[in-house]
């Protein structure tokens, strides 16, 4: 299994395809590589993880298109390297079966399978499982698989949903112009999302209670999110590593979640417009936030909403750390909204789970949301434009979901 460390699409969907393998293989042994971080020099490849994550964290897109520029130079420099490690590791683990679900290093990998054909005698293909939505701008996977010869093409499938096609295009058309490859070699498959999500992939949209049990992994993030919710209504149980409350039926529930490494500013005006619609409301908001244990992020949570005067009890702010599929699968599909960054595998997340309201999360640069994030991002957010309705916000433009609150409040979803 080859991941990478930059951002955290890739690897949660390595994670979820080594649970689905383990499931389909109980014997086999599955052998996970970072590409950042156990195939480079550890420096260079912890520098590249934090200078994505960093630019990510801080909302800079244009620094995110600058790291992403950086991969033709790295694929250059580093392939080599890349080339080494990989056949190393084939030859020393015997191994079967290659999936890699990050971008760099492609045409290496292949040759070194190549070369590992000659001495061992065993042929493998490498599967390039996309842990963002196939479209047409998702470049970062799909132009190093055009650059491939036609002979390395033969080493090489494609795992993926199916395709965003535009007007009277086939998906063998796709395919040609965007990789250069054949419908053979492509195969559709679900998404790499962990299995809990499955679960609710057919049902409705119901308004109904539901409990949920959020584990904390510090004293410090447990203090900082009770307090948090304090302020609020709900009702809640805290405990040493957790947290237990109820979703009422009557309690309209917006998720915000910007991604692994969430911009800190962005959700802290996303707080204050909420905190100003409320007050202006009689109903209950119950409004999740996902912070990855990021305790900065937390405290400045928390010290925002303590100085905030004459506070309406009516809103609820739940900050929560990182959580299993049990807890996130349920609270999507529980979520009348969903204000989200459009990553790879959240997307698929929600498109599965997700049954209410979903709103695209852009930085607003230059007043124009369509600019706010990096390409593929783009691509994924048309990608759930088309299949969820989904529409494009920002916290400077917060008026266009106030107004669809209260369409809902008008006339609720389940109705």
């Amino acid at each position: 299994m080859i991941t990478s460390s930059g951002g955290g699409g890739h690897l949660q969907a390595a994670n979820a395809k080594s649970i689905e393998l383990k499931r389909n293989y109980p014997l086999a042994t599955i052998y996970s590589r970072d590409i950042l971080r156990d195939w480079f020099i550890n420096v260079i490849g912890a520098f590249a993880a934090q200078l994505w994550n960093t630019a990510q964290a801080s909302g800079n897109v244009n620094a995110q298109r600058r790291v992403y520029k950086w991969n033709s130079l790295a694929e250059k420099i580093l392939w080599l390297p890349i080339f080494l490690s990989a056949l190393f590791t084939f030859i020393h683990y015997d191994i079967h079966k290659v999936v890699d679900t990050q971008t760099i290093g492609t045409s290496a990998v292949i040759y070194a399978m190549r070369i590992y054909q000659k001495i061992c005698g065993r042929r493998l293909i490498l599967e390039k499982l996309l842990s963002d939505l196939p479209t047409e701008k998702t470049i970062h996977f799909f132009n190093p698989i055009k650059k491939l010869s036609k002979k390395n093409k033969q080493f090489i499938k494609v795992i993926c949903a199916k395709p965003l096609l535009s007007n009277n295009q086939s998906e063998r058309d796709f395919w040609q112009k965007q990789c250069r490859l054949d419908l053979k070699n492509i195969e559709y498959q679900t998404f790499p999302i962990r299995p809990g999500f499955h679960k609710y992939k057919y049902q409705k949209f119901h308004q109904k209670k539901i409990n949920l049990h959020l584990s904390t992994r510090s004293l410090l993030e447990n203090f900082l999110i009770a307090e948090t919710m304090k302020k609020g209504s709900i009702h809640a149980i805290f405990e040493k590593n957790a947290i237990h409350l109820s979703i009422q039926q009557e309690e309209y529930v917006v998720t915000l979640m910007l991604g692994s490494q969430p911009n800190s500013v962005a959700i802290l005006k996303y707080i204050q417009s909420f905190v100003t619609f409320a007050r202006q409301s009689k109903h209950k908001y119950l409004l999740f936030i996902f912070c990855n244990h990021q305790h900065i992020l937390l405290t400045k949570m928390h010290k925002l909403i303590q100085s905030i005067k004459h506070y309406p009890t009516n809103l609820s702010i739940i900050p929560m750390g990182a959580q299993e599929d049990s807890i996130i699968a349920p609270l999507y599909s529980r979520s009348n909204a969903t204000i989200t960054r459009s990553g790879g595998l959240t997307s698929m997340e929600l498109l599965i789970a997700g049954k209410g309201r979903v709103w695209i999360h852009s930085e607003d640069i230059e007043k124009t949301p369509w600019i706010g994030m990096p390409i593929w991002e783009l691509g994924n957010a048309e990608y759930l434009m088309h299949h969820l309705n989904a529409e494009i916000t920002t916290p400077q433009q917060f008026q266009s979901v106030i107004e669809a609150i209260e369409q809902d409040l008008n006339s609720p979803l389940d109705q």
